[in-house]
């Protein structure tokens, strides 16, 4: 009496496999343009903070040199 063993071979597994790197792709894509568009805002924010005078930063109750702690402080323990 012969016995005969059989495998099938799945080829969804590497179509999956496949697919979800192409998804993890698209996903750092899309986090790496939503970091730099928050960066790109916080930056002008920072700039137009920059722009106003002593007065009115201490109006604001900012110092100039903590203009860049107060705009990034909730990403940045400084």
């Amino acid at each position: 009496m012969a016995y005969i063993n059989t495998y099938a071979h799945n080829s969804f597994d590497g179509f999956k496999s496949v697919l979800t790197s192409i998804g993890a792709f698209f996903v750092s894509i899309g986090t790496t343009i939503g970091t730099a568009s928050t960066m790109n805002g916080r930056v002008e924010y920072l700039r137009r903070l920059e722009a106003k005078t002593d007065e009115e930063l201490d109006a604001m109750n900012l110092k100039r040199e903590n203009l860049v702690h107060h705009v990034f402080r909730d990403l940045y323990y400084m």
